[in-house]
């Protein structure tokens, strides 16, 4: 039977699990996140009244087009919610279920990257909803006329706010995610700083995957912040980065003296 390495309930670190315990924990896992999505989605629709108003108030006020829409618009605002307020559950049980795979080392040196991953989540959404919100909002409405009058349905708007929000939330992860392949020796700060012109095209690519519109400027609006954490990111490679590591480069780049200055530095 085809069996891996890792930690579980009962089980001591490093021991082989059977396939078929892997799945029963992949099972309990994403039960604990629907639980907790359920959980979250109760307690926003209970605060439905005072966070309907909050959202609404780049744009002021909305239409509904069907009987039920203004229900069925509520429910989906309390969907999100639940998914936003789940999510450092959800990360936790993905840390946990993913940490089965990694040497103990790894595991170690891994494990107090989690949180940080859910703050970086948390940021993230609430720049969105502070900041790239009202601006997108802002940007959209400077249309309008007299002949041309905005009347937004609240459905489509809710799911603009939601969309944008959880998009926001996990591009903040990419320093995250580039400090940790850098810690593991799988990338370099030269590298990043030499494919550069791959990442602003990458950038664009992931906004207009992620954004809720297929509109250029929703895009560019993802895109910047995302460039802005690309060089965060390397920044963040360079120091975390394994001394054995500190001779590699990928073509001439002039990061490499701040990459030889953060690790003289440490």
């Amino acid at each position: 039977m085809s069996e891996v390495t890792g930690t579980s309930a009962g089980r001591p670190p490093d021991v082989r699990r059977p396939l078929l315990e892997h799945l029963e924990e992949l099972r309990r896992r994403l039960g604990v996140c629907l639980l907790a999505v359920v959980a979250g989605a109760v307690v926003t629709y209970g605060a439905r009244a005072p966070l309907m108003a909050w959202l609404l108030a780049p744009v002021e006020r909305v239409v509904f087009t069907t009987v039920a829409e203004p229900f069925m618009a509520q429910l989906r605002m309390a969907g999100w919610g639940g998914l936003l307020l789940a999510a450092p559950v959800i990360l936790w049980q993905a840390w946990e279920f993913f940490a089965v795979g990694l040497r103990a080392q790894e595991r170690r040196a891994l494990a107090g990257w989690v949180p940080l991953s859910i703050a970086l989540f948390a940021a993230g959404a609430w720049l969105g909803i502070t900041a790239l919100v009202p601006a997108a909002v802002r940007f959209f409405l400077g249309f309008a006329s007299e002949q041309v009058a905005p009347m937004l349905s609240i459905s489509q708007y809710l799911g603009f706010v939601g969309s944008l929000m959880l998009a926001c939330g996990v591009v903040a992860q990419t320093p995250l995610v580039v400090a940790v392949l850098a810690r593991l020796g799988i990338v370099t700060p030269a590298f990043l700083w030499y494919h550069w012109r791959g990442a602003v095209i990458g950038s664009f690519l992931v906004a207009a995957v992620v954004t809720p519109t297929p509109d250029i400027v929703t895009q560019m609006f993802l895109a910047g912040p995302l460039l802005g954490l690309y060089g965060l990111s390397i920044g963040l490679a360079a120091i975390v980065q394994p001394r054995s590591q500190r001779g590699l480069t990928h073509g001439s780049d002039p990061i490499s003296p701040l990459v030889e200055a953060a690790h003289d530095a440490r």
